[in-house]
């Protein structure tokens, strides 16, 4: 059975042995241990909980997130 796969350029690239999910060109890669993953990802969905549940757009959502994890980085690396 054929797979379908995205046709934007950006994610038409090789796939790995590692795994067989595309990645998007120019995205870095971090290898992490499902604790940590499940850990960043509810951080993340705790962020769209709380923005979507105060009216906020996408746009600022997506932001909120992102400037979280600028925030938890700066705090790691100092």
């Amino acid at each position: 059975m054929k797979v379908l796969s995205p046709l934007h350029p950006s994610l038409l690239v090789k796939r790995t042995a590692y795994s067989d999910r595309p990645r998007p060109h120019g995205m870095d890669r971090m290898g992490v241990t499902s604790e940590q993953r499940q850990a960043v990802e509810g951080v993340a969905l705790e962020i769209f909980t709380d923005m979507t549940n105060a009216g906020c757009s996408l746009q600022e959502t997506l932001s909120a997130i992102y400037l979280s994890g600028l925030m938890h980085a700066t705090e790691l690396k100092g």
